[in-house]
């Protein structure tokens, strides 16, 4: 399953780049949301045989518990949880910085695990 997901952070990384370069911004989000999930979902999926099927908040919580994420690393995927949440639930169309912030965020937590 790790290869699985390593592959899908890493695609979705680059769909994050490659959107981000082009000003899709909302698009940029989304991609940047699901690298860090499936990011997340490969540190913890040693110690819970379920992850696949939790969401990202509960992935953050565990992840922060475990002490496997900093206090401000946990605040950087909140953030980028809500923007997500707003350009999927409310058509928000996120700015230029916002897109970048999730890029470095996604980025990150790539190198990171």
């Amino acid at each position: 399953m790790k290869d699985k997901f390593l592959t899908g952070a890493k695609r979705a990384l680059e769909e994050t780049r490659k959107t981000l370069k082009e000003e899709r911004f909302e698009m940029c989000i989304i991609n940047a949301h699901m690298s860090c999930e499936y990011m997340m979902k490969i540190s913890l999926e040693k110690m819970h045989s379920k992850v696949r099927f939790m969401g990202f908040k509960d992935l953050m919580g565990i992840l922060k518990r475990q002490k496997l994420i900093s206090a401000s690393q946990y605040d950087e995927l909140e953030k980028l949880r809500r923007l997500r949440n707003k350009v999927y639930h409310e058509a928000y169309i996120p700015s230029k910085k916002e897109a970048e912030s999730a890029f470095k965020i996604a980025r990150k937590i790539l190198e990171k695990c």
